[in-house]
């Protein structure tokens, strides 16, 4: 059965992307990818965060909020409260200045949190709601002149 088939069967986030294409992420390059730590990404955004929220829509918990921890262009580090399973096909949706941003991902690794309370997850995006890439990408550019240090690493 495809990918694409078992993603009606997650519960919609009710955003613009349940029903119309997005790009799509090329797979497998998340350990290429520039990633970018939530305290970093809080300090590019214009609108202040404590936290950067992220809602999580899944075929068997169904709909619940996460935080999100780290972000690239490929994928997503959340802590939730509930526990997912590695290869679960999700729909994730999350706001960044005035951009929402919506992705179907695939779990590709989970752990309990360190504090013992709630769950870390690695997640994988397959497809991503139009700019949210390139969105992304800019903000992760961003950090890399932003850095303690004043400049790029290499």
């Amino acid at each position: 059965m495809s990918d694409e088939k078992n993603w009606d069967d997650i519960p919609s986030l009710n955003l613009e992307m349940d029903s119309s294409p997005g790009e799509k992420v090329k797979s497998g390059d998340n350990r290429s990818c520039q990633r970018m730590d939530a305290e970093s990404l809080k300090n590019l955004l214009e609108q202040k965060y404590l936290s950067l929220p992220i809602r999580i829509s899944t075929r068997n918990l169904g709909v619940f909020d996460g935080i999100i921890l780290d972000i690239s262009k490929s994928g997503v580090r959340i802590s939730i409260p509930k526990a997912l399973m590695r290869g679960e096909l999700v729909k994730v949706g999350f706001n960044l200045n005035n951009q929402t941003i919506y992705a179907k991902s695939v779990v590709k690794w989970g752990k309990k949190a360190g504090s013992g309370v709630g769950f870390e997850v690695g997640m994988e995006f397959r497809e991503v709601s139009s700019g949210g890439i390139k969105f992304i990408e800019t903000l992760s550019s961003a950090h890399l002149f932003r850095m303690k240090d004043g400049g790029l690493k290499f």
